[in-house]
């Protein structure tokens, strides 16, 4: 068990998904933060449930696909490096099959298995298709631990983690970065300065202020 008051920062999603599930939820995670005077983290959803597989493999084309009923999904593709392609929306299945084929893929998400059900026939089917009815919690805890205060988050705290190299192995040298924020497709320049830490024989991070702050 572990008090409120040890807590770094409370990290919640913001769907896309249920508006009841999503009020209860961000309404929880405020109600906690005000409690114990620590910051409320917002993420994508979509972004959640892609971090697992790109931090996997960076290599190949992610879709996170959540059920929006009546034949709909909300969608997302990202790319080499964790990049987004296309940009968060709702579409019909059929729309959605059309954005994801961009290659070779794999699928997440509430909705992964029937936008894979309706992948048409003669093209490369998904490398792999996982249904998830939520994303996995520990990959939302890692998310809120690298996203920019203040959050936002639809995939700024998925390209800290790519750059950052420490949760996903590959240490990173002390120096001075440029990491890419991501933000409803919109890409803000944030410095990243890396110090030596003698009593690890590694690094640590200091981030610095960004070149967008809206």
């Amino acid at each position: 068990e572990i008090d409120f008051a040890n807590l770094d920062r409370i990290a919640v999603t913001t769907g896309p998904g249920s508006f009841t599930g999503l009020r209860v939820g961000i309404a929880a995670a405020r109600g906690i933060a005000l409690a114990a005077g620590k910051p409320a983290i917002g993420l994508s959803t979509l972004a959640a449930f892609a971090t697992p597989l790109i931090a996997e493999d960076d290599t190949t084309h992610v879709v996170a696909a959540i059920d929006a009923r009546h034949d709909n999904v909300y969608l997302q593709v990202f790319g080499i490096g964790g990049r987004t392609l296309v940009a968060p929306r709702v579409a019909t299945i059929r729309d959605a099959v059309r954005a994801a084929i961009t290659g070779p893929v794999r699928i997440i998400g509430s909705a992964a298995r029937q936008v894979a059900a309706a992948w048409p026939r003669g093209t490369e089917p998904p490398l792999q298709v996982e249904h998830r009815s939520a994303p996995d919690i520990d990959w939302v805890a890692r998310l809120g631990a690298a996203a920019a205060e203040g959050g936002g988050g639809v995939a700024e705290g998925l390209e800290a983690l790519m750059r950052r190299g420490g949760l996903l192995g590959g240490a990173i040298q002390p120096g001075t970065y440029r990491v890419v924020l991501n933000v409803d497709g919109k890409d803000y320049i944030q410095p990243l300065r890396i110090e030596p830490d003698p009593t690890q024989g590694t690094g640590t991070i200091a981030v610095g202020g960004g070149d967008g702050d809206d």
